[in-house]
């Protein structure tokens, strides 16, 4: 039996969420098990937006560009990839976004092994954080938490 907190996505990995590791970033997505490499996580889908619209959106934190003319905007709470965070460090990155413009989504593919208690990290891109003051998560700070989760 799964605690509050605890989501299971339809044949995807256990998944939560929870307080992110990353100062000032809200909340994140963890591993709520065991997580193989190139597996599929979860998939950023919501609402789909033309370019004219996307511009117009007051609210641009969970928009994604999927391809020309296409856009998805995960701004339902419930959509799981939407808590995915950027640590702004290459090195923690553990899952990217195969972005499928022709399934209206992209899937959050595992590139590395992540274990139960980690959270997700992905690139946003270089374009996400033009006029935005991004935190970035030091490698040493990670492994400290993770150890103290073991």
């Amino acid at each position: 039996r799964r605690s509050p907190g605890w989501f299971m996505t339809h044949e995807q990995p256990a998944l939560r969420v929870a307080e992110s590791r990353i100062a000032d970033a809200g909340l994140g997505l963890f591993a709520a098990e065991d997580i193989e490499e190139g597996e599929i996580v979860c998939t950023y889908h919501g609402r789909i937006l033309r370019t004219r619209e996307a511009i117009c959106l007051a609210n641009k934190d969970y928009l994604m560009r999927l391809g020309p003319q296409c856009y998805v905007n995960a701004e339902d709470s419930a959509i799981l990839a939407r808590y995915i965070n950027d640590c702004r460090n290459a090195l923690l990155y553990n899952v990217r976004f195969d972005k499928r413009a022709d399934l209206q989504l992209a899937h959050v593919i595992a590139i590395r092994p992540i274990r139960r208690g980690h959270e997700l990290y992905a690139s946003y891109g270089r374009f996400y954080w033009i006029g935005k003051t991004p935190t970035k998560l030091r490698l040493a700070d990670v492994v400290k938490l993770e150890e103290e989760d073991e």
